[in-house]
């Protein structure tokens, strides 16, 4: 049969990068691209979002008080309200 087509925001314009400031500028950033009309179908943050420090340096076997997908506090306080 016919594969299955990607999720329809694959196949448009993503802004990403490493080390979004905060809400508030990622917010600002968004609203950017809307008021100039350029396209953007999502918005993916990377690293800096989940966490106040890298675990590149840690043990195979990680550290018990890193939440690999948790949100930084700092950066993003409500971060389930942002997303509605």
């Amino acid at each position: 049969g016919r594969p299955a087509l990607p999720p329809r925001h694959i196949l448009g314009f993503m802004a990403c990068r490493w080390g979004w400031k905060d809400q508030r500028y990622l917010e600002e950033t968004v609203d950017h691209f809307r008021k100039g009309g350029f396209p953007l179908d999502s918005v993916i943050l990377d690293f800096e979002w989940f966490a106040n420090t890298s675990d590149y340096g840690f043990k195979e076997s990680g550290e018990s008080w890193y939440d690999d997908f948790g949100w930084n506090p700092k950066l993003f306080s409500a971060p389930t309200q942002q997303l509605k």
